[in-house]
């Protein structure tokens, strides 16, 4: 098995639910991963100004270092982390896909972002306010709708 479109890196924050999900996802699939190592404490569920603005520019750096972002939340709703982000991605003409859980078909809108704009590092965004199981089961099932098969 290998990951579509020949994403060969995935990276976040891993300060969220969906990032810490995918972080993990990728590395029980060989998938290399990056960590900002400035983010070795957990964030209180209630980020201050300034919490937001240093969790703000570390997003923003990942998005420079990558070719396409996913934003993986429960619902269509953003916080100001994720609308700075989709700024700044937009501003740098970097791609993004925005996928919440009724969302239908996520895997397929994954898979055609992913080809279409033949990301190898991915980011992976997540929200501070999503929490728990069912967070981490859509980022994992998210992910594991991208794999596909090397056998013919």
């Amino acid at each position: 098995m290998r990951l579509v479109a020949f994403v060969c890196k995935i990276i976040a924050l891993g300060q969220t639910v969906a990032e810490e999900a995918a972080l993990l996802w990728a590395s029980d699939h060989g998938i290399l991963t990056c960590r900002n190592t400035s983010t070795a404490f957990t964030w209180p569920p209630r980020l201050t100004g300034r919490e937001v603005s240093r969790r703000t520019a570390w997003l923003l750096e990942n998005v420079l270092q990558s070719e396409g972002s996913i934003l993986l939340t429960l619902n269509s709703a953003l916080g100001p982390e994720q609308s700075k982000a989709i700024e700044f991605l937009g501003a740098n003409k970097k791609p993004f896909l925005h996928l919440w859980s009724s969302v239908p078909q996520v895997g397929l809108l994954a898979r055609s972002f992913l080809e279409s704009h033949a990301v190898t590092i991915l980011n992976v965004v997540g929200s501070s306010r999503d929490t728990g199981e069912p967070i981490e089961t859509f980022a994992r099932s998210v992910f594991e709708a991208l794999l596909i098969s090397t056998h013919v």
